[in-house]
């Protein structure tokens, strides 16, 4: 598994943050300002973690692609990547969602897809919840529950 992590947001100056902790944690960035340039990109190259921004910028086939998704995906090309991302292998918790708004049906939408969401703007919460997804190894299958052999029954001779 690569040790980059993908940021899409058409506004990355003020992620400067955001930057540094993951250089901090060992983590290469890779910005992109646009939904199609992060969908060429991670299509290209596996990315450890992708964090999308919810309104980004999106124009050509992806865009239309995503109007014909309707709903939710077409206003917010972020979460159609999210949904293109899960599609396309990356696993649960690789994939973080975020935006200055904290809205509900996202959230709701996010948790369906089983990426995260979270609102801009919160830091510490950002940081918090990227340890837990660095910690969260994407390779290995979740634990399953063990099961246990069914005892069979002894089978009864019939009577003639």
């Amino acid at each position: 598994m690569t040790e980059q992590v993908l940021v899409v947001d058409d506004e990355p100056h003020y992620l400067v943050w955001l930057e540094e902790f993951l250089n901090n944690l060992g983590l290469r960035v890779v910005f992109v300002e646009t939904a199609n340039e992060a969908a060429r990109m991670a299509a290209e190259q596996p990315f450890r973690i992708i964090i999308f921004d919810l309104n980004i910028p999106v124009s050509g086939p992806l865009k239309e692609l995503a109007q014909a998704k309707d709903g939710l995906y077409a206003t917010y090309p972020g979460l159609y990547l999210a949904y293109v991302a899960r599609r396309a292998g990356y696993r649960d918790r690789q994939i973080i969602v975020y935006s200055v708004h904290s809205l509900e049906e996202i959230e709701a939408e996010c948790k369906r897809l089983s990426c995260t969401y979270i609102s801009k703007g919160r830091p510490s919460i950002f940081k918090k919840e990227i340890l837990e997804v660095i910690s969260y190894d994407p390779t290995k299958n979740p634990k399953k529950r063990a099961s246990t052999p069914r005892k069979r029954r002894p089978v009864k001779a019939k009577k003639k």
